[in-house]
């Protein structure tokens, strides 16, 4: 039985995924800290490209895993909010229209994780449409964000904008996965 758990997280959709949160996440913040823009650029199509592809990859080839399930969004998070939380640091921007988008992806950690404690719920584990439009949003505005601060300066309410906007996606896929819950 642990072997077969232990086996499910060496998918090729599992190792896409951990390269987005250890290789490219990583990168990302390293390239926003020393101004290199190729490695932003490079990092960002990469791991918004790995989203695409662990998920292709899982569903084409047949290895959905509850691994899985948890750790590609908690890689989403940690590649958008640490995109985020260093340009907001060397740029000196204002956290707080940020707030509600990085508030809402950690209560989405939690409920993820909530069936790891709580094996006798029956909770489908995995991403609803709105997390789904979500990270899509998130991941254009994280662009523009840095498009506006490296490239071509524009008003930046326009990004918050965005980030609202994926606050809203949000708030409908915690709720989806509040009633999957409750189910």
């Amino acid at each position: 039985m642990f072997f077969k758990i232990w086996m499910e997280q060496f998918s090729w959709a599992n190792i896409v995924t951990l390269m987005r949160l250890f290789i490219f996440s990583p990168l990302l913040i390293y390239g926003i800290i020393v101004n290199n823009l190729w490695l932003i650029i490079f990092s960002l199509l990469a791991g918004s490209g790995t989203d695409i592809l662990d998920g292709w990859l899982a569903r084409s080839l047949n290895q959905t895993s509850n691994f899985g399930k948890i750790i590609d969004p908690l890689a989403d998070k940690v590649f958008l909010i640490g995109c985020v939380l260093t340009l907001v640091h060397k740029f000196a921007l204002d956290l707080a229209p940020f707030i509600p988008t990085i508030l809402a992806e950690l209560i989405l950690v939690i409920l993820g994780t909530i069936p790891l404690f709580f094996k006798k719920l029956r909770i489908k584990l995995g991403a609803n449409i709105f997390g789904k439009i979500k990270f899509t949003i998130q991941c254009f505005g994280g662009m523009l964000l840095i498009v506006n601060l490296y490239f071509v300066p524009f008003p930046i309410i326009l990004v918050y904008s965005i980030f609202w906007l994926s606050f809203i996606f949000a708030l409908f896929s915690i709720l989806g996965h509040i009633r999957s819950i409750t189910k």
